[in-house]
């Protein structure tokens, strides 16, 4: 069996610590400060606060007005989702439109039920994903740390 010395018994999942293992634990955890092996951060104030600097006004303008571009994400940090936004409307789409529509390739004329069920799942996934920014911009808008906007 795998595991060595389970013999068939189902182990139960350890959900909490019990005090003993909390006390064990903090020993440890101040040894290693002490052996210079781990550090003490100091904790922003808006960490613990529960918000951030970011307002949630401009999130949701910048959503609305240029969230195909993802200035809402370069706005809260997050730049990767903010570069992978500019890359599909920069490159994909303008990719997508000339594969379609271009008379040279006449790829609608030889596959247009491929072209059309493409272009309903891109431009469909593409419209999802910003009315669903417009959406969390609204209900509940979170940083790169995930605090909450002010």
């Amino acid at each position: 069996m795998k595991g060595g010395n389970m013999e068939g018994k189902k182990q139960k999942k350890k959900y909490f610590l019990t005090q003993e293992e909390i006390i064990e634990d903090s020993k440890k955890a101040n040894e290693l400060k002490q052996q210079g092996l781990i550090y003490d951060r100091e904790i922003p104030e808006y960490w613990s606060s529960g918000t951030s600097p970011y307002k949630k006004k401009t999130n949701l303008l910048l959503a609305i007005f240029l969230g195909f571009f993802g200035a809402d994400r370069f706005y809260l940090k997050k730049y990767i989702s903010a570069f992978i936004k500019l890359f599909f409307i920069l490159i994909v789409t303008p990719v997508s439109i000339y594969l379609t529509v271009d008379p040279n390739l006449a790829l609608y004329a030889a596959y247009p039920d491929i072209v059309i069920v493409f272009s309903i799942l891109f431009y469909g996934t593409a419209a999802a994903f910003y009315f669903g920014d417009i959406v969390i911009g609204i209900v509940k808008p979170r940083d790169y740390d995930f605090q909450n906007l002010n």
